[in-house]
């Protein structure tokens, strides 16, 4: 759940965590993940919804790390050479 706001398939979040052979009930290994997740994210102003067949993350895109990073690396390099677009 990379991208705030954008639904991202249950389906999806099991490849990206176990690639090989997905465990006995893994969807009920993926909600209690999600669960611990919520638990950490939300004081911190986050909150993972269900919906329909994934999750999404409601959150401002600079509280996901990422994008600040990216977003700095992009001024860095225009800073360095104003020529190379971010």
């Amino acid at each position: 759940m990379i991208a705030p706001t954008a639904i991202t398939k249950s389906t999806s979040v099991l490849d990206r965590v176990q690639r090989q052979r997905l465990p006995y009930r893994a969807r009920s290994v993926l909600s209690g993940y999600i669960f611990r997740l919520r638990r950490v994210t939300t004081p911190g102003g986050m909150e993972i919804r269900r919906q329909s067949s994934g999750y999404v993350l409601l959150t401002d895109p600079e509280q996901v790390d990422l994008h600040p990073f990216r977003r700095l690396a992009a001024e860095a390099r225009a800073e360095a050479d104003p020529s190379v677009p971010g």
